[in-house]
């Protein structure tokens, strides 16, 4: 008898609070997640209402009358410019792509990659429906007209770095224009490949040019080896040079010393001085000299160096 009081009472309560718990739990489904590294973009019978929703939980009115989207705004995207890289997944190759018409009228095959990532997650989502072409798109356009103002030798060699520069910036400002939300990060141009059909003509030219700068840096290295070693030496000779000039003076004004003392000695006494200044230079002279005396009656030659030699 209980048991069946108790059944209408049930039905009363469920017809009571029933729909405030439907309400309550459909209100509850609202609630959302923005994961760390990701912004949240919230839509109202599909018009986007709330975007760069940062990390942590949310409430957003529930489906089907709101929706909300997640954006991964930290994670780097990559595209490519004049080439179809490979996918080992789907099994296809590495493809050469377009060519791009240089300021003196050449062709050129230019491989870039470029690396970018969202900045605005409500634009990036709304302002087109494939980014990633757009971002291609862009970056090509500028690669183009980059090409357009160079020389073919400045493209493939020296002037890379201004022209990954230049690519970049006037990509960025053509999807800034747009308001895509996207931030180019890196340009990199990695292969500047000449067409096919001048291949080998090309392969000559880099050689030489390889071969040039290869006997430049050569011919630095002898010059940065040699030139010390000139310089070493032509300071030895000059030291040399100072010293041989100082013993020079010196013996010179060591000379001027003794004959001015002569003179003062010759002043004071002249006889006995000029003698003593002969028998001096005799004493230097003689011992030098080959002297020979020869008897004319009896035939015989005596060598009086030898005579003066005998103790």
């Amino acid at each position: 008898m209980a048991e069946t009081q108790t059944r209408p009472a049930r039905r009363s309560m469920l017809r009571t609070w029933g729909p405030a718990a439907a309400v309550v739990l459909w209100l509850l489904s609202g609630t959302y997640v923005v994961r760390p590294q990701e912004h949240g973009v919230v839509r109202v019978f599909g018009r986007c209402v709330l975007g760069d929703v940062p990390p942590g939980v949310h409430w957003r009115p529930p489906w089907p009358v709101g929706r909300h989207d997640r954006v991964s705004v930290q994670r780097v995207r990559s595209v490519s410019v004049g080439f179809t890289s490979a996918d080992r997944t789907l099994g296809k190759e590495a493809q050469p792509g377009r060519e791009f018409f240089t300021g003196d009228e050449n062709l050129i095959n230019i491989e870039l990659m470029a690396q970018y990532s969202v900045r605005n997650s409500r634009a990036y989502l709304f302002a087109t429906r494939e980014p990633g072409r757009l971002v291609a798109a862009a970056l090509e356009w500028a690669l183009s007209h980059a090409a357009s103002t160079r020389k073919i030798d400045p493209l493939m060699t020296y002037d890379r770095l201004n022209i990954q520069n230049e690519v970049r910036r006037d990509a960025q400002a053509l999807l800034d224009r747009y308001g895509v939300g996207v931030r180019l990060s890196s340009v990199n141009i990695q292969r500047t490949p000449p067409p096919a059909q001048v291949k080998a003509a090309f392969d000559d030219v880099t050689d030489a040019r390889e071969d040039r700068e290869r006997i430049i840096e050569e011919a630095h290295g002898y010059a940065a080896d040699l030139m010390p070693r000139a310089r070493g030496e032509a300071q030895r000779i000059v030291s040399e040079a100072e010293g041989y000039r100082e013993k020079r003076v010196k013996e010179a004004r060591g000379d001027a010393a003794r004959f001015r003392q002569l003179e003062r000695e010759y002043a004071r006494a002249r006889e006995i001085t000029a003698k003593r200044i002969y028998t001096e230079a005799l004493e230097k002279v003689v011992p030098k000299m080959e002297v020979t005396v020869v008897d004319p009656a009896g035939g015989n030659r005596v060598d009086l160096s030898l005579v003066q030699q005998q103790p």
